[in-house]
Order: structure tokens, then C-alpha cells, then sequence
């Protein structure tokens, strides 16, 4: 899968390295392979009818992933709070000052 020229001269222009894994040997490839299964428990959840319910779903399916989950790999952050540089559990500004006023007052 996903040998073709015209797919291998993609990941050249973009500077991507292809790696691939045997067939049938899914655990060479644990991160993707649990993702589709989480993906798919979600999609399990949804009534799909038709196309435009299936994308509606996958839309939400990555909103929930990528925006509401907490990750256990990322400290119980969401991806998107790591790649926008949110650190959750820093003291916000103002947050320190305050709690110390409250302890000396």
C-alpha cells in the first residue's frame, strides 16, 4: 500500500521519509493502529447514513480528539493545547500573587 511512484515522489518534494512496516504485522506500527481503533470506537457511536453524515462524524471525531481529550502521553493535555504552546499547568498571571496575598492576609 501506498507504493506508487507518483506517492514516493510526494514524500520527496516534501522532504517526508516513507516508512513502512511488513505486512500483517500491525504492533511494528502501535501508535496508528491505536488511533484507528480509538477513531473507530468513536465512529461506532455515531448513525451514519449516509457520505455527509460520515464526514460530519469524522469532523467531530477529531474535534473530540484533538481538542476536548486529555492525552495520557502529553500529561493530560489536549494535542491542539500542545501545538498552540498552552502549558495548562502553569500558574497563570496574577494566580501566584493572589494566593500568596490570601496566605500573608
Amino acid at each position: 500500500m501506498f507504493v506508487s511512484r507518483l506517492f514516493r515522489w510526494g514524500l520527496w518534494l516534501l522532504g517526508i521519509r516513507h516508512q513502512r512496516t511488513e505486512p500483517g504485522c500491525p504492533w511494528q506500527n502501535g501508535r496508528v493502529e491505536r488511533f484507528i481503533g480509538t477513531v473507530k470506537r468513536a465512529l461506532a457511536t455515531e448513525p451514519i447514513a449516509d457520505g455527509r453524515d460520515f464526514t460530519d462524524a469524522l469532523w467531530d471525531v477529531r474535534i473530540w480528539y484533538n481538542h476536548d481529550r486529555p492525552h495520557d502521553h502529553l500529561w493530560g493535555r489536549t494535542p491542539a493545547e500542545v501545538w498552540a504552546g498552552i502549558d495548562v499547568f502553569a500558574p497563570r498571571a496574577g494566580t501566584e500573587r493572589s494566593i500568596h496575598q490570601h496566605a500573608s492576609g
